[in-house]
C-alpha cells in the first residue's frame, strides 16, 4: 500500500482551492467597496458638522481642518478617507469632500 498523494491529487487540492478564494474575493470586495462608501458619507456628515459648529462658534469658518481638534489625522497632518485619499476641504465655503 503506497502512503502519500500523488500529484494529480495535489494539483486538483489546489485548484479547487483557487477557486474557492477567487469566487470568495469576488463576493468580499464589493461588499468591502459598498462598507467603506457607507462609512466615508458617515465620516463627511461629522466633518461638516464639526466645521460647521466651529462657524457657529467663532463666527469663521476653520481655515483648515487641521483646527477640528477631535479629527484624527495621520502622521502628515492629513485626515483620510476610507479609502486613503485626503479629505479636501475649503475654507471660505466650508465644504468637505474626499478627493485626491
Amino acid at each position: 500500500m503506497k502512503k502519500g498523494l500523488t500529484a494529480l491529487e495535489i494539483i486538483l487540492v489546489t485548484a479547487i482551492i483557487g477557486l474557492l478564494v477567487f469566487f470568495i474575493l469576488g463576493y468580499y470586495r464589493p461588499t468591502i467597496k459598498r462598507a467603506r462608501e457607507v462609512l466615508l458619507k458617515a465620516e463627511l456628515r461629522s466633518i461638516e458638522a464639526a466645521v460647521n459648529l466651529y462657524q457657529v462658534k467663532y463666527s469663521r469658518f476653520p481655515s483648515s481642518l487641521v483646527n477640528l481638534e477631535y479629527l484624527e489625522l495621520e502622521k502628515k497632518g492629513n485626515l483620510l478617507d476610507p479609502f486613503g485619499r485626503r479629505y479636501c476641504y475649503n475654507p471660505s465655503t466650508g465644504r468637505v469632500w474626499s478627493g485626491e
